[in-house]
């Protein structure tokens, strides 16, 4: 994972592709052991050139999804993943790109700062916007005059909104009951007691004086507080903000953003859609173009294929040469799950489709041999009971 300020390679952090299905998948805030990002949308995730290897070829699920989310061309990829040789991972460019969210920060002063106010003591920090700082620091004026270079954590707040947008909470506004003003000086954060109570973690201007509470943003006082949503979608990188208005798609009124603490087991659930995967008999042909897949980017019709194999690797055209067009065009599409493809339309459920996959077989299915991620056999019933033969005609292992 590769943060996407700035221009370098350098990976920032790893996760494992199993979590970017499930916990931490695109739109979800993740702490990294130097920054705060959210995980880039698939617009930000980079392959290797000509890696082939990231093709899924699942036809039922493929359908599936086609179906669901209405669409006339879909590919499966796996995620990305960085070169093994260490070395390499500072000059490959695959990777994801997460953009660093959010872009508020908590100084972290040397020594303990305290606020009084209403005759109790709060612990108060800055509060600063990732414009103040200097090399990743806040320049920060003690009050003897000297500066200090404060360390700077990400603000455990952001807002959110029921429509799934997600953004920084403006907190000048916030501090000043929701209006905008014309203070200069740096906001502080004051908290007291262990920092879990909403009633006890303020906002505060030294400006003019005014102070929040986060409990605030409860009721219908938090509208007016947080303001409405704007469509913010930092997931996908610079400039894609929804258009439009964010409104509830029943009343059609807007939609206000609420308070969201970026740990809390709420701010993020992913939406699954998984198949058993079970191979279909060997097609060289089909398994040929998903191996090199690549070569067929702009490929659409049998004049672009014709024309796309005098330039092709000799390794990759060789096998193509002897086939009619149309029969390669026709596995083409199926294999990009485009509309052309027939197998893909009105499909019975994904479960009966993989109980009969498992029934059809009459020997084996996929292959014994070690690299094989998948081996289904008929076991024979000689010698079982009478008992065990009266209820069970057949009994396939699945490896």
């Amino acid at each position: 994972m590769t943060a996407s300020r700035g221009t370098s390679n350098h990976p920032v952090g790893e996760v494992r592709h199993g979590q970017l299905i499930t916990t931490y998948g695109p739109g979800a805030m993740v702490d990294l052991p130097d920054r705060s990002v959210v995980v880039g949308g698939l617009n930000l995730w980079h392959y290797s050139r000509d890696d082939d290897s990231c093709f899924i070829d699942e036809r039922r699920l493929i359908a599936k999804l086609r179906n669901l989310l209405n669409v006339g061309t879909l590919q499966l990829k796996r995620p990305p993943s960085e070169d093994d040789n260490y070395a390499q991972k500072f000059r490959s460019s695959s990777g994801i790109r997460s953009p660093q969210f959010p872009l508020w920060f908590v100084a972290q002063p040397k020594e303990p700062i305290y606020h009084d106010e209403a005759g109790k003591r709060f612990r108060t920090r800055p509060l600063i916007h990732q414009d103040r700082l200097v090399d990743e620091k806040y320049p920060w004026k003690d009050p003897g005059g000297k500066i200090q270079k404060l360390d700077v954590v990400p603000v455990r707040f952001v807002q959110c909104c029921a429509n799934g947008h997600l953004s920084d909470i403006d907190w000048d506004r916030f501090a000043h009951e929701g209006a905008r003003s014309r203070c200069q000086e740096d906001l502080w954060l004051d908290e007291a007691g262990a920092g879990n109570d909403f009633n006890e973690i303020y906002v505060r201007c030294p400006q003019c004086g005014k102070r929040q509470a986060l409990a605030s943003t409860k009721g219908e006082n938090g509208a007016s507080l947080l303001g409405s949503c704007r469509g913010h979608r930092p997931w996908l990188g610079n400039f894609s903000d929804e258009a439009g208005e964010c409104t509830d798609p029943n009343t059609k009124k807007p939609r206000y953003n609420r308070l969201l603490v970026r740990s809390a087991s709420n701010a993020y659930f992913p939406e699954m859609v998984g198949a058993i995967s079970i191979p279909e008999a060997e097609d060289s042909l089909r398994q040929h173009l998903i191996t090199h897949l690549s070569f067929f980017e702009k490929v659409d019709d049998e004049s672009d294929l014709k024309a796309a194999l005098k330039f092709m690797p000799e390794k990759v055209a060789a096998r193509l040469r002897d086939r009619e067009l149309g029969d390669v065009m026709a596995v083409l599409s199926a294999v990009r799950g485009s509309n052309s493809d027939s197998r893909s339309e009105k499909q019975p459920p994904l479960k009966l489709q993989e109980i009969k996959a498992l029934y059809a077989p009459a020997g084996a299915l996929g292959s014994p041999a070690p690299e094989s991620t998948f081996h289904a056999e008929i076991m024979p019933l000689t010698g079982k009971p009478s008992w065990f033969s009266e209820r069970f005609d057949r009994v396939l292992k699945v490896h």
